[in-house]
């Protein structure tokens, strides 16, 4: 199981929503790995501080609203990420 696999594991089980992710969020995720030295952590730092609040911020959101979340896919859009919720 790979980082992003876990990661999403950890911080979305509460939700009980299917998980997926484009090839391209590797990618995306790698480009802005430029250091060799900091590369853990700085794929730790996009996912804590980008991709989480992101998706939070959404699936509360989603929450107020009484919608219910039953998938949650995460893409790469350009230079940045694209989030989808059924």
């Amino acid at each position: 199981m790979g980082y992003l696999e876990c990661w999403a594991g950890r911080n979305l089980s509460i939700y009980a929503a299917e998980r997926s992710h484009d090839e391209g969020v590797i990618s995306l995720i790698a480009s802005r790995c430029t250091e060799p030295e900091s590369g853990g952590r700085v794929i730790d730092a996009i996912l804590t501080n980008t991709l989480l609040p992101d998706v939070s911020a959404a699936l509360l959101g989603r929450m107020l609203e009484g919608l219910p979340v039953s998938r949650v896919h995460v893409g790469a859009d350009g230079a940045g990420f694209a989030y989808a919720f059924d």
